[in-house]
């Protein structure tokens, strides 16, 4: 509805701009920039602020009058103001369905006996998604509940996350048993909001399923005619590629071929990362650009074989308008996805351009396919598929016209002449273009990047000169051959298949090489939004200033005026204090904790005066396969613009406590490891310890007889174990033998007791420790067995801090357990409930912070 309405606006937007734009606004080279600028400008807006149909439709009303009026006094400088007050507007007014972050229709009461009980739905499978180890993820719409009270319609969308079951396909009308919840964020600065990503996609529940009969077929076929085809054969191309094609290549090429990137694995993905080379594997507007390419070429050289035709039609307008359907073709087989739609809409408003001969209307035409993707999809301005893909082809369509003069010979009252003809060679023209265009992507998506990725490679222009044309150039057109002539019979395809593996495994190879170099990569914070404004417009400035060069009658590069050096010089040192200012981190005069946000684990992170951190535990989940340390505990050190952990402290080697220290270890430095000298047989435990050795970081075993050590101003003292185990201990052994720490700043006092319980309580109350504490991280999560009435007494915390996950399986913290706590009077803050927990105290005094009020 709302794009319906936006689509009926625009083309009287259009007659209103082409009013204004006659006269002197006709020189105006991009006129569909300020659109542009305009109607994000009101997404941006919408996505922030939330304002009502009756506000957005009164204030449109008013701008349509004072626009209508403008124009009939014929003065257009009045009528730039609404008229671009109008767009942001719209732009407003498109983001309303997507602002909304709770489901309507459905009241509190019901969520939560959704999230209570396994309750029985049915719905249409609208996306299937193959994920590893015999998982798979499924996207229902039209999903209705099954009851006594009969039916009972889910709003939104929903997201099946499935284990060990038989695949099911698009169209597929289920039934399915199973608990749904809101998708939780994990509520710390800096994070990912992901409820607000999948409500942008109209999702509002998931639940996961692992037993064959909790979820059912009930009729097949029930898509729509055109879609159901396209999977059916999507399906065979998947099994084929399954069958024949060993991992990690086999999905290297279901990602080239299929859009289905989730099955590779973690660690060849982060070197993607590392590289910058990820948008090879992603299918956009490179890979739908080589699909154009090489249907142009193949209809042009079609087309000569009959000279009739070459007599009767313009061959070129003819390949570039047959090739439209191949573009067409291989956005449905790739998925339908949005990032392949918006390439393909890319490609083909370009392909319009040139196809009217309106080469020059290249950047225009960019804009416009930008803003048709945004009237139909707003949301899609945030994802980081279009950001990539838009700047990227902007700087390629921008930057080298600016910088071409640098490589010709420009001489006064004589023709041009393109240096490159003095090269005999013509592969070393065609490898300086390549460059240049590489430079040119590589500088614009750095903000981008850093802001999604919180990552700059420092070899992702040469990874890209080197594994561009093996995977993209070589590899990507064998596997759409492959795609092409699967149905003509699978011995072919056996060819081609063999051919596409051996150049991904040439592509894996040098992917994993650059990524192993020393310094190929670093982890950095996310710009704020001043930041990236900052270095387009230096960018820009850059760029400008050196398109001033002129060459003189010897062939070397001068300035134009002797303003160049000046204008550069002022240029140069923007450039530094903007990188200085996004660097620097401010000095602490008082030490800061926080407990972050992990779920049902514990992480602790705690900054000293004198630019000093500690790590205490990195959370994790037990069996998952979700990376804490890189996706919530690295983006909440960025923010806090920490790039050192001093001191590593792992209280003791549970999942929960461990699992998100091993990617903080392979991309973080730190200065030191401790550990309580446990030897568990845990697979995950042990890769901590193959990466301390093979970093060389210094390992030391805690316990209680480990003499007390200063940081700054900071006395951490060992309160436990007692001893180092001689032998392996089961689970609750483990728990007990936690690290107990004592943090001491000035005369504040922080007690860190690990998991431990009963046991540990009793004999840390009759030993000869201090447990008088200011503040207490509640020992276990909150549970029964911990927090004992002696322990409590001893400790006489003011302040509480429990971590633990929202609704979680072992349902902590206890409610016996908060009630020893509140017979007490000492205050209780939780992360499930708050988010993260920060103090700050000055030796003194403490203050107290939650991330959710």
């Amino acid at each position: 509805m709302y794009s319906q309405a936006s689509i009926m606006i625009f083309p009287v937007l259009s007659k209103a701009m082409q009013k204004i734009r006659q006269g002197a606004s006709s020189c105006l080279r991009y006129p569909l920039l300020p659109f542009f600028l305009s109607f994000s400008g009101g997404i941006l807006l919408g996505n922030t602020f939330h304002l009502s149909h009756t506000i957005i439709a009164s204030c449109l009303l008013f701008l349509f009058l004072g626009l209508l009026l403008a124009i009939r006094r014929k003065n257009k400088t009045a009528a730039f103001i609404p008229l671009h007050l109008i767009l942001i507007f719209i732009g407003i007014f498109c983001m309303i369905p997507y602002s909304l972050q709770d489901p309507q229709g459905i009241g509190a009461a019901e969520q939560q006996q959704m999230a209570k009980q396994k309750i029985t739905y049915r719905g249409f499978i609208e996306k299937f998604s193959p994920l590893p180890e015999n998982q798979a993820e499924y996207i229902l719409s039209e999903v209705h509940s099954l009851g006594e009270d009969g039916a009972r319609n889910i709003p939104g969308r929903v997201i099946i996350k499935t284990r060990g079951l038989p695949p099911f396909h698009y169209g597929d009308y289920v039934q399915f048993r199973a608990v749904l919840k809101r998708p939780e964020n994990f509520k710390n600065p800096g994070g990912f909001d992901y409820r607000k990503y999948l409500a942008r996609q109209n999702i509002y529940f998931r639940g996961t399923i692992s037993r064959e009969p909790d979820m059912i077929l009930f009729r097949r076929g029930q898509g729509q005619f055109l879609q159901t085809a396209l999977e059916k054969y999507r399906d065979k191309l998947r099994d084929f590629i399954w069958q024949r094609i060993p991992p990690p290549e086999r999905d290297v090429i279901l990602a080239l071929t299929l859009g289905e990137q989730r099955t590779i694995p973690d660690d060849l993905r982060e070197s993607f990362n590392q590289t910058g080379t990820t948008h090879i594997i992603a299918i956009s507007g490179l890979h739908v650009g080589l699909v154009a390419f090489f249907s142009l070429l193949f209809f042009r050289s079609l087309l000569k074989i009959f000279p009739r035709l070459l007599l009767r039609w313009n061959i070129n307008k003819v390949s570039y308008a047959l090739s439209l359907l191949p573009i067409f073709i291989y956005a449905g087989i790739a998925g339908m996805g949005t990032p392949v739609m918006r390439a393909a809409l890319m490609a083909i408003t370009l392909m319009t351009a040139i196809l009217f001969r309106k080469t020059k209307d290249a950047f225009n035409a960019l804009i416009l396919a930008a803003i048709i993707i945004l009237v139909f999809e707003p949301t899609s301005l945030f994802d980081v598929a279009f950001q990539l893909s838009f700047v990227a082809v902007a700087a390629i369509l921008y930057l080298p016209e600016k910088l071409q003069h640098l490589f010709s010979e420009r001489q006064a009252g004589r023709n041009e002449e393109s240096i490159f003809r003095r090269f005999k060679d013509k592969g070393t023209k065609s490898f300086i273009i390549f460059l240049l265009v590489s430079v040119s992507a590589t500088l614009a998506t750095i903000p981008v990047i850093a802001y999604h990725f919180h990552r700059i490679s420092f070899v992702s222009l040469l990874a890209n000169t080197v594994v561009i044309p093996v995977l993209a150039i070589m590899a990507t057109p064998v596997c759409l051959l492959f795609i092409i002539l699967y149905p003509l019979g699978e011995p072919l395809c056996l060819i081609l298949v063999f051919v596409a593996t051996y150049l991904v495994k040439i592509s894996i190879y040098l992917v994993t090489f650059f990524a192993s170099l020393p310094y190929s990569s670093f982890l950095i914070p996310s710009p704020t939004g001043m930041e990236i404004i900052g270095y387009y417009v230096i960018l820009l400035l850059f760029v400008g200033a050196v398109s001033t060069f002129k060459r003189d009658r010897h062939h070397s590069l001068q300035w134009r005026n002797k303003r160049g050096w000046i204008s550069l010089t002022m240029i140069f040192l923007s450039a530094v204090f903007l990188l200085y200012n996004y660097l620097d981190r401010p000095s602490l005069k008082n030490l800061e904790m926080t407990v972050v946000d992990v779920g049902q684990g514990s992480c602790a992170v705690i900054q000293v005066p004198g630019d000093k951190t500690i790590l205490i535990d990195g959370g994790g989940f037990e069996g998952s396969t979700f990376d804490m340390g890189r996706h919530v505990i690295i983006p909440f050190l960025l923010h806090k613009k920490i790039r050192k952990i001093d001191i590593m402290i792992l209280t003791h080697p549970h999942a929960d406590h461990l699992s998100g220290l091993i990617y903080i270890l392979k991309n973080f430095p730190v200065g030191e490891v401790w550990i309580n000298g446990e030897d568990v047989p845990d697979d995950t435990y042990q890769t901590m310890r193959d990466i301390i050795a093979r970093k060389k970081i210094p390992l030391t075993m805690q316990n209680e007889n480990s003499p007390e050590r200063t940081v700054n101003n900071l006395r951490l003292t060992i309160l436990n174990p007692e001893k180092f185990p001689d032998k392996q201990s089961d689970y609750t052994a483990v728990n007990n033998r936690s690290l107990v720490l004592k943090l001491r700043f000035g005369e504040i006092t922080i007690l860190i007791p690990g998991d431990i319980s009963i046991a540990t309580e009793k004999r840390l109350v009759n030993s000869r420790h201090d447990l008088k504490s200011d503040v207490l991280l509640v020992p276990h999560h909150g549970s029964r067995t911990s927090s004992t009435d002696i322990f409590l007494d001893e400790v006489k915390p003011n302040v509480a801090l429990i971590s633990c996950g929202l609704d979680n399986i072992y349902r902590l913290p206890h409610p016996h357990t908060l009630e020893r706590y509140e017979r007490r009077n000492i205050r209780i803050m939780r992360t499930d409930w708050n988010g993260a927990l920060f103090l700050e105290t000055d030796g003194h005094y403490i203050r107290y912070d939650q991330y959710v009020r």
